[in-house]
């Protein structure tokens, strides 16, 4: 099967999944139809886990090619990878690349020691060749993380350029730093966060199949009903609470959302109600309110 027609369902990182994190009381119920969607169906499994891939260090630039002599996926698309690792958790970073031969595509893997296997974080895909693409997150897990540079079939071919920056992107986005599928964007109780919605954000796909875009966010609930308020002139947006150890979204409504968590460590995300919108939201967390009825 080509790993481009596949939607994967996302493999949460190992952080996450081993948190005691409180999910939501009432998760069972009202489980919402939204599931979490990889931007990618790249698959790092055929490449041998201990295999060593040339490195990449924070604030270089590769000047690479694709050519016959390179690596291939299940559907013959040719690729390269590089190595690189991080020392200290919640790393910021920044990966360009381009191509003037091919549209150029870029995957990051983060390599799970205890199943000897990559996982798969973050990917974006340029549309045409010159076109540039930039995404950038934050390394919640010091470790070994792999960067992959491939085309969009198997007839790409021909020069690029990559370069990893360990550094915050230029926009503080008033605080809103994270939001990825490895690092939820950590919020206070009556903090109001300004952040961006981007195409590089984690996706979600609705019962039609429509892709929304969408930022996870974490705070530490003080148990009970807790109102949560995103506001936006460029998307309506959705909340929906999230069960960090399954991935399950429940109760995805529109804002202000009332949801119930348990004491502790409290998972929610924020998605755009209109299919790929992205721009400037607010988001605020505050504690009462009532809960709505099943």
């Amino acid at each position: 099967m080509s790993r481009k027609s596949l939607a994967l369902i996302v493999v949460w990182p190992l952080m996450m999944m081993g948190s005691s994190a409180g999910g939501p009381s009432h998760a069972a119920q009202n489980r919402s139809k939204w599931h979490f969607l990889a931007s990618s169906g790249t698959s790092m499994s055929q490449i041998a886990a201990q295999q060593q891939f040339p490195p990449i260090s924070c604030g270089e630039t590769k000047q690479g090619s694709i050519d016959q002599t390179d690596q291939t996926f299940s559907d013959g698309t040719r690729f390269d990878a590089y190595s690189f690792t991080t020392m200290q958790p919640n790393q910021p970073f920044i990966i360009t690349a381009q191509s003037s031969s091919f549209p150029v595509q870029s995957e990051l893997f983060f390599f799970d020691a205890q199943r000897g296997q990559f996982v798969f974080l973050q990917a974006i895909s340029a549309g045409a060749p010159n076109m540039p693409v930039k995404y950038t997150g934050v390394l919640s897990t010091p470790g070994e993380y792999a960067l992959v540079i491939n085309g969009d079939s198997p007839q790409s071919a021909g020069p690029y350029t990559v370069i990893l920056e360990c550094q915050a992107c230029g926009a503080s986005g008033g605080g809103c730093t994270g939001g990825t599928l490895d690092a939820p964007v950590q919020i206070q109780m009556d903090q109001e966060l300004t952040c961006e919605l981007t195409s590089n954000d984690p996706r979600v796909q609705d019962q039609q199949g429509g892709v929304h875009f969408a930022k996870v966010f974490q705070f530490q609930s003080p148990g009970g009903s807790v109102r949560i308020t995103a506001t936006s002139s460029a998307f309506t947006p959705l909340i929906g609470a999230l069960d960090p150890n399954t991935g399950q979204l429940s109760n995805v409504s529109t804002s202000p959302n009332t949801l119930n968590f348990s004491a502790g460590p409290a998972f929610f995300v924020v998605i755009a109600n209109e299919v790929q919108a992205t721009g400037p939201f607010t988001v605020k967390v505050e504690q009462g309110g009532t809960f709505p009825p099943f």
